[in-house]
Parts: structure tokens; sequence; C-alpha cells
């Protein structure tokens, strides 16, 4: 068999934006997986789909798993997917509500600058002193 190209399905929002970020940005737990993750696959490789529609979600639902045998769902996949087959992966943005904003952003690393000014001229200390005095 020749696979010619994969695409992964999460229906959480929060970590395809995850999976959208440098993993530097992130706290160092989150970020070593999502570098992992990155080792592994493109960003270009994933999308979303809604957890109605992921395969994976019908037994975390309550499905008795002698049921799955009658379940298109299970044996063919989405119908996203099928869709999507037909048409170019093309990336779809990725949407959050504010609460999931405030999780995402959370998850970031605190960023400060620091400048440090060098010189041997006196009259610039005084100058810069002089512009911070309000005087």
């Amino acid at each position: 068999m020749n696979i010619e190209e994969v695409i992964c399905f999460s229906d959480s929002t929060i970590a395809l934006a995850w999976i959208n970020s440098p993993a530097h940005q992130l706290k160092t737990f989150l970020g070593n997986r999502v570098s992992k993750i990155h080792s592994l696959t493109e960003y270009h490789q994933w999308r979303h789909i809604s957890s109605i529609e992921n395969p994976a979600d019908i037994i975390s639902r309550g499905a008795d798993p002698t049921d799955l045998k009658n379940l298109n769902l299970w044996w063919a996949g989405p119908t996203i997917l099928i869709e999507e087959m037909n048409n170019d992966f093309s990336s779809s943005e990725i949407k959050m509500d504010s609460f999931e904003k405030e999780l995402y952003s959370a998850e970031h690393k605190q960023l400060y600058t620091n400048n440090l000014v060098l010189s041997s001229d006196s009259d610039f200390i005084t100058h810069i002193l002089s512009l911070s005095n309000n005087s």
C-alpha cells in the first residue's frame, strides 16, 4: 500500500491551536508534547472534527460495543472525511470561544523583555533621567 498523505483530526480546538503554535512558546510539559507532534507531522496535516462526528468518541458517549457493528460512523468514518476526500484538503481557521482562549493562553509562557543600555557618556544618563522626571 502506498500512503501519499496523512491527515490527522482532533475535536479539540485548543489542542489544534497548540499544535499550530511554536513549541518553545508553550509551558515545558505541553511544549515537549507539541514538539513531539511537530517531529511527526506538519501543522497543515491537522483538521478539526466535531465531537459528534468523531468515531473515537462513540464509546465515551456510552455506546454498547456490541452495537458498533451497525454504526456507519464507526466503519466508514465521518461524512466530513468523505467530503474532504473529494475536495482539496484546505486548512480551516481554528475558532475558539473566550473560555477556550483563556485555557489556551494559560499554557503559554510569560515572556519578559529586558533592555540594557551601556554608555560611558555621563551626560547620556543625566539626559535619560531628565526624560523620566516629567520636568
